[in-house]
């Protein structure tokens, strides 16, 4: 797994400016990330995985004696669990619940954009802790805006009500401050939402440095795209 190592771009909430990110990476010759649909599909896979770990790890010593004992012709024994060598089967797993991210790099890799990755706003901070750990070449750009002005766009496109706001924010704290917990410093970028808007030239310079993106372009910002018209006006 040390051959997968996707640049995760995420945030506390939504309607933090991920997808804003995601068009300035992508903006990048040499970079590529993907968006939620894979992020996702990463999410799920790391949990299955680690699920089965969890399960295969449990016992290998008596699955391998009754396996052993079966192949021998001694079946007179409770066996409905029989299965076959767990640390190989869970070797069969990792190469499987995984293969399909090998395919995202090598099509990165095809399209010359080496830098490459999935982005998915508000991704539980404790999944990003167990993916990061999984795939020790990962790193992390984390988009942080303001939680006020995250609800009052959130709620201008009708994805929060009036009952939810406390939650909503609520989850924007819990998020943030775990993820500064978990997630060692030299392996996540925090980009602060109204520093990229009103001092592009520097974040830019961070993400690119971070990331290893080369060129990004500077006129992505102002193009405004599935906006409520809460955003700081673009650069001029």
């Amino acid at each position: 797994m040390n051959t997968i190592n996707p640049l995760l771009v995420a945030s506390p909430t939504v309607r933090a400016g991920t997808t804003l990110l995601q068009r300035l990476l992508c903006s990048a010759p040499n970079t590529l990330i993907y968006g939620e649909f894979c992020a996702h599909e990463l999410f799920m896979a790391t949990q299955m995985y680690l699920l089965k770990e969890q399960q295969l790890s449990m016992g290998q010593t008596y699955r391998k004696e009754q396996m052993a004992q079966v192949l021998s012709g001694e079946v007179d024994q409770w066996i409905p669990d029989l299965m076959p060598d767990p640390k190989e089967w869970l070797e069969v797993i990792r190469k499987t619940s995984f293969q399909q991210f090998e395919y995202m790099k090598s099509y990165a890799l095809r399209q010359s954009r080496p830098i490459w990755g999935m982005k998915m706003a508000g991704w539980n901070p404790h999944s990003l802790h167990q993916i990061m750990g999984l795939f020790p070449g990962t790193r992390l750009i984390y988009m942080v805006r303001n939680a006020g002005d995250c609800l009052r766009s959130a709620k201008a496109m009708d994805m929060v009500g009036e009952e939810n706001e406390q939650q909503f924010l609520q989850s924007w704290t819990y998020n943030h401050n775990t993820v500064r917990q978990l997630i060692a410093p030299d392996r996540v970028l925090y980009v602060a939402y109204e520093e990229l808007i009103n001092a592009p030239s520097s974040i830019i310079e961070k993400l690119e440095s971070f990331s290893g993106a080369e060129g990004i372009n500077i006129e992505v910002l102002s193009k405004k795209i599935n906006n409520d018209g809460s955003y700081v006006q673009p650069v001029s």
